[in-house]
Order: structure tokens, then sequence, then C-alpha cells
């Protein structure tokens, strides 16, 4: 059927991808860059507080105009590097999510794969079907032939009977037609006999 035969499309091409996107070395990939993510935490803390202890130095340190020249332009450093810094933070934390999510799921290729293995099997099993149907109307047919041929069989059985039986009883008919003939035969024979003695003694006679 058609629908049967699109969703055996659907789970190759969904199980083909799978197979190449091969999650358990992106796994291992994803758990580096989380463990990297980890580790760069304090490196940045530690590189933010140089930076915020270097800000207050040159504060105090420098000359009262450098100070206030400068100080728009630190403060919209600072608050670049804030809003970086929050910016890199979501990304961070959403990949940490993210992360925690599918390293715990299972291999979606498994289980893709044992129903794509399915599948192939329920089409060699639809396949024996059909050739079991075909074998079975095969065999119905051939059934139909050979309880057609037994009708004909005792068709013939009964004929001979029957031609059997009529042979035997013209059999009967013509022995029975025979010995009148010959009973016949002899009486008109024993009778002929007897008229000629009479004729003979009468031509004696005279």
């Amino acid at each position: 059927p058609p629908c049967v035969a699109a969703m055996e499309g659907v789970v190759t091409s969904v199980y083909n991808s799978w197979r190449d996107v091969e999650f358990s070395d992106l796994q291992k990939t994803l758990e580096s860059v989380a463990c990297e993510l980890t580790a760069n935490h304090e490196k940045n803390d530690i590189s933010r507080n140089n930076l915020v202890n270097q800000t207050k130095e040159f504060r105090k340190s420098a000359p009262e105009d450098v100070r206030k020249s400068s100080s728009t332009v630190i403060k919209c450093y600072q608050a670049e590097f804030d809003a970086l810094q929050k910016r890199c933070k979501y990304a961070e934390d959403a990949y940490l999510s993210l992360y925690k999510r599918l390293i715990e799921l299972p291999d979606p290729s498994f289980a893709l794969g044992e129903l794509h293995s399915l599948q192939k099997r329920a089409d060699k099993a639809t396949e024996f079907e059909f050739e079991s149907r075909k074998f079975k109307e095969t065999c119905d047919e051939l059934k139909a032939k050979v309880q057609e041929l037994k009708s004909h069989e005792r068709e013939n059985k009964r004929l001979q009977k029957r031609l059997d039986e009529l042979t035997t009883s013209l059999n009967s008919q013509i022995q029975l037609n025979t010995s009148r003939i010959v009973d016949e035969y002899q009486r008109k024979l024993e009778s002929r006999e007897q008229e000629l003695a009479v004729f003979r003694v009468e031509a004696e006679e005279n």
C-alpha cells in the first residue's frame, strides 16, 4: 500500500540521517566542549578581576585630566564588556542545558536500526505472504483438478460397471437365444425324421 511504502521511506531516511550523525561521537564532542567551558569559567573570572583591579589602579594613579578624558571611554568598554559577558554566559548556559539533555539520551540510531531491520523482515514477511497466497491458489487449483479427475474416474468406473453388466446380460441373452434356437432346431429335426420314417413305412407298404 502507498501509505506503508511512504512510512518505510521515512524510517529509512531517518535511520540513515542518524547513522551519519554518529550520535555517540557527537556526545563525546559535546562533553569535551562542556568541560572546556567549565574550565574557562575560572580563567574568565580571574581575567575579569585583573581587569577590574587594573582599572582601579589606573583611576588612582592617572592624572586628573587623563582620568576625566578616559572616564567615558572606560565606562563604554565596561558596559560592552559586561554585555558581552552576559551574552557569553547566556550562550554557555543554553549550551550546557542542551548538553545535559543530549548527554543522557540513548543513541536513537540503535532503535532506528532495529526498526529498519524489523521493516526489512516485515517486507520479507509480506513477500512471503504474497508467495504463500499464490502457492495456496495454485494448490487450490490442483485440488480442484484432482477432484475433477476423481469425479471422472468415478464416472468411468460407473460406466465400466454398467458396460460389464450389459455385456454379461447380453452374453446371457445370446446363450439363452442360442439354446432356444438349438432346441427348436432339434425338435424340428426330430419331427422331420419322424415324418420321414412314416413316409418310408408307407412307401414300403405300397
